[in-house]
């Protein structure tokens, strides 16, 4: 046997040995990675209770022309509307920070919630 035969033998002994292992580790895993596609921002809380607006990355690397509107999360038995301009989603995609005002609710007393949209990514 030559040395280069015994080297190349060794070489896929070794990685046979290791491919269990690897893929082990890779099976094992039941959490996906992070994902930054989507982020859930937090609004103000109010009559003690807040309610989140979720937005698309793609929405704010690419603003459409008519905004993004949508509801907010449900809490305290009810949701919000809102909306984001086109102008606000630039801003955002530029680093800075917009506060948008949630439509208003009469559940638990008429009331709006105050949101801060950021980029995330």
């Amino acid at each position: 046997m030559t040395r280069k035969e015994f080297l190349k033998m060794g070489v896929v002994a070794a990685g046979a040995g290791l491919a269990p292992l690897l893929m082990t580790r890779c099976s094992s895993s039941t959490t996906p990675p992070p994902s930054d596609a989507q982020r859930a921002f937090t609004s103000t809380s109010v009559n003690a209770h807040t309610h989140t607006v979720t937005l698309d990355k793609v929405d704010v690397q690419t603003p459409p022309g008519a905004g993004v509107s949508g509801n907010t999360s449900s809490s305290s038995g009810h949701v919000h509307t809102f909306a984001v301009t086109q102008g606000q989603l630039t801003t955002v995609m530029g680093g800075g920070s917009v506060t948008i005002t949630t439509g208003s609710s009469a559940t638990g007393g008429a009331h709006t919630h105050d949101v801060t949209l950021t980029k995330w990514f």
